[in-house]
């Protein structure tokens, strides 16, 4: 494993990190908005899946192409990104639930 990593361009790590868990999270709260009621909850969730795949297959791809300084950009932009449309969206499901517009069983 130390020869290998030490052989990556610019001192990229190829491993699994946070951001897979963070996809697989977002889809999974996606889901859950699919099928809960109200559907509050629904364009908000499917905004956060839908950025948390492309800041994912960004990573892949930077990783594939040898981590070129355009791709390893937008990937960490994409991160940005992603981080605020979660906050925006905890925020207004947090509200919400306040408001009792939600079921507490379905807040994540």
């Amino acid at each position: 494993m130390a020869e290998f990593l030490r052989e990556c361009p610019y001192g990229a790590v190829p491993a699994p990190h946070d951001g897979y868990a963070v996809w697989i999270v977002a889809l999974w709260h996606w889901l859950d908005a699919l099928r809960s009621r109200p559907k509050g909850p629904l364009t908000g969730a499917l905004l956060l899946a839908v950025a948390a795949t492309l800041q994912a297959s960004l990573g892949i791809l930077t990783l594939i192409h040898q981590v070129p300084i355009g791709l390893a950009l937008a990937h960490q932009g994409m991160a940005m990104i992603v981080l605020a449309l979660a906050t925006l969206h905890a925020a207004r499901l947090g509200a919400a639930a306040r408001r009792g517009a939600l079921a507490p069983e379905r807040v994540l």
